[in-house]
């Protein structure tokens, strides 16, 4: 007998400029929703942040509560990485 296709939830991943969606298949709403940016520690916060338990790459939720201390990009622009 062969495998049936739909017996594995198929999995839905929108990579867009600002979030990322994740979800399966017949779901209403994505279950999963996260930034989609890399903060990079800014210069002038380099010294000093040690204690802040900041480090020097962060992707994100990670990043978010830390943004004031971080330089942001955005990897993805217009669906293109």
């Amino acid at each position: 007998m062969a495998p049936n296709p739909f017996e594995h939830p198929v999995v839905i991943c929108d990579n867009g400029s600002g979030y990322v969606k994740c979800g399966f298949h017949g779901d209403i709403l994505p279950r999963h929703v996260f930034p989609s940016f890399v903060g990079r520690l800014s210069l002038q916060h380099h010294r000093g942040v040690a204690d802040k338990g900041l480090k020097e790459v962060m992707v994100g939720d990670e990043a978010e509560p830390h943004m004031a201390y971080l330089s942001l990009s955005y990897p993805i622009e217009n669906g293109i990485i």
